[in-house]
């Protein structure tokens, strides 16, 4: 894209935070210290007539994760960031729904993790690309003390554990054409005995 734009609701300016026109990036330090949800229409510009436009959402929060849906693989973890010192908080526990079985949540540190075999609960729009895959809408709950006092935070991630084609098969090992001739369009197949939930291709390098 050439430029990127706002729309005249955009609520990023007003609590601090700006988007760059030149490469989109967005930046700056919330000027809230209590947690906030933010949304800004952002259109990237190519040329005359092509442009996309989509929200961006920004969530702060006392506990929150990198991301609003975390891609768990084998050994992957996600810790959250915290406000304040780590010893003021505890009593990290989770709740997905549908169940999660397979995700394991640190009681002391809130790190989240891959504890056991993936199950046939999953998610539908969370985007295009992983629609359908093994996964659930979660909430980590914790107790944080502020001088001495417990209280309860939150933060809701989307947990997704990808299950990718095994292999990739355009259903045939050679083509021959004359010199000249247009090569036959190769379309990939999609192999006969896949799982429910496993994930298409969505890049090809």
């Amino acid at each position: 894209a050439s430029r990127y734009e706002v729309n005249q609701d955009c609520e990023f300016a007003k609590m601090g935070l700006t988007v760059d026109g030149v490469t989109g990036e967005i930046s700056g330090t919330p000027t809230s210290n209590e947690p906030l949800s933010l949304a800004c229409e952002i259109t990237a510009v190519q040329a005359r007539g092509i442009a996309y436009t989509t929200t961006a959402r920004i969530t702060t929060g006392h506990l929150v994760y990198a991301s609003a849906a975390l891609l768990f693989s084998s050994g992957a973890a996600f810790s959250p960031k915290l406000l304040g010192p780590s010893f003021d908080w505890q009593q990290f526990a989770t709740t997905c729904a549908p169940a999660v079985p397979w995700l394991k949540t640190d009681p002391q540190t809130g790190s989240l993790t891959i504890d056991s075999p993936s199950t046939r609960g999953g998610v539908t729009d969370i985007d295009d690309t992983y629609a359908g895959q093994d996964g659930g809408v979660c909430v980590v709950r914790a107790r944080r003390l502020v001088g001495g006092v417990g209280r309860d935070e939150h933060a809701q991630v989307v947990a997704i554990r990808p299950k990718p084609w095994g292999e990739l098969s355009y259903g045939t090992g050679k083509v021959t054409v004359s010199v000249g001739d247009q090569v036959p369009v190769l379309q990939v197949q999609e192999p006969s005995d896949l799982p429910m939930g496993t994930l298409r291709p969505s890049l090809f390098t």
